[in-house]
């Protein structure tokens, strides 16, 4: 890495910038398990978080959020600041987003007032880790058609993101609408330029 570090800069506006990034595009599907196009986004993963929210939702959408650790509330904070009314359930930090919860909540909205839930993966404050699988499973047992939003900043490296065995592994793990992901937790990378692929799809 240190040696790919000191080579020159390549022209961003030049013909080998623009394979390379092609050519990466390509690839990172592999990586984060999907078969949908990733967008690499230059932010932090603050910047990812609003970029998803933005381009899914619109103000005054309905989101439905759970308190794992300090990211979850910030992100929930955010949700706020965009016009977005969030209900966030309580939690005590020590235990991940509860599907069957997930579940009773969308069924009880027979209105489909719900737009989206938010769940954070891997909650770095905490370590707590949510159960993204058994949080698609309870949605689609509700038949609710709230999108589903992952952030799953600090997941490579940290948690396995297997893909899930069935008709629909091609479709992207687990079906997330939006899936975060920043580059330097848990690997290292340089953080001048974050990254967040997410995986833009549809959960039916």
């Amino acid at each position: 890495m240190l040696r790919a570090l000191s080579r020159p800069t390549i022209d961003h506006r030049g013909p080998e910038f623009a394979d390379l990034t092609a050519k990466l595009l390509t690839q990172l599907k592999r990586v984060f398990q999907t078969e949908q196009p990733v967008i690499v986004y230059p932010s932090s993963g603050t910047g990812a978080w609003e970029a998803a929210l933005a381009n899914c939702l619109s103000p005054g959408d309905r989101v439905l959020a759970f308190e794992t650790g300090h990211f979850a509330t910030l992100w929930r904070d955010l949700a706020t600041a965009l016009g977005l009314e969030v209900d966030f359930v309580p939690g005590d930090w020590r235990h991940g987003v509860d599907p069957q919860a997930v579940g009773e909540r969308l069924a009880a909205d027979r209105g489909h007032a719900i737009a989206a839930v938010t769940v954070v993966h891997n909650e770095t404050s905490t370590g707590v880790r949510s159960r993204i699988p058994e949080v698609r499973a309870a949605m689609d047992r509700a038949g609710h058609p709230a999108l589903l939003l992952a952030d799953t900043v600090s997941w490579p490296g940290t948690t396995g993101w297997p893909r899930p065995p069935g008709p629909r592994s091609g479709r992207g793990a687990w079906r997330c609408c939006a899936r975060i992901r920043a580059n330097t937790p848990a690997r290292s990378r340089p953080s001048c330029c974050r990254t967040a692929p997410t995986a833009l799809t549809s959960p039916g």
